[in-house]
């Protein structure tokens, strides 16, 4: 290890504390510092690797069918990238842009960790690209009101989705609710979070 790597390694350790000085709220700060003046500030942002090298970086391996859904980049330099495609998307690509990402960055400037992967069932659904390939499966959706509804994908557009559910309805003269079959046209900007769910109905 040559001298310039071990003073970037250092450095990296120094950063690590001080990001985690700053997430504490003043009145620790102050108690760990005795009052006195706390130590130099390294910007954080420094030794990180760039969101928009990564983005870029990605977005030139990949065909139109497939797209990003997240890239998270900690201060550590711990880069997730997670992908997804309009038919879905294979180990074999995931593997592929992670070779390209560890082949463009020098690990001699910027240490990191990487994971290329795709979305776990059950992981929130966060583009509208997503939803339109899932149309016709089970999906939760939970508002930001706090109701949640369970039901069938029927479409999906850049601004909302149509979910086919279920809910009570009173019957006329009697006092009692029956199960009644309805079509919830749902907004993005209302929607908290949503997942597809396993459905074993079928099997």
């Amino acid at each position: 290890m040559n001298r310039d790597t071990l003073k970037y390694r250092v450095f990296r350790i120094i950063l690590y504390f001080q990001v985690n000085f700053l997430l504490l709220q003043p009145e620790k700060q102050n108690k760990l510092f005795r009052g006195q003046q706390s130590p130099i500030l390294l910007d954080i942002y420094y030794f990180m690797i760039s969101h928009t090298t990564i983005t870029e970086l990605v977005k030139s391996h990949l065909e139109p069918e497939f797209f990003i859904v997240d890239i998270t980049i900690q201060p550590t330099n711990k880069i997730h990238v997670l992908l997804d495609g309009d038919n879905g998307i294979t180990i074999t690509k995931c593997i592929e842009v992670s070779r390209l990402i560890e082949n463009s960055l020098d690990r001699e400037e910027e240490d990191f960790s990487l994971e290329v992967s795709s979305p776990g069932l059950g992981q929130p659904l966060k583009l509208d690209r997503q939803y339109a390939k899932n149309t016709g499966r089970k999906i939760e959706v939970v508002f930001n009101d706090g109701e949640k509804i369970v039901g069938k994908l029927l479409s999906a557009t850049e601004d909302d989705i149509d979910v086919q559910t279920t809910e009570r309805q009173p019957v006329v003269g009697k006092k009692k609710t029956k199960k009644v079959e309805i079509t919830r046209t749902i907004m993005f900007e209302d929607i908290k979070q949503s997942k597809i769910v396993p459905d074993f109905s079928g099997v």
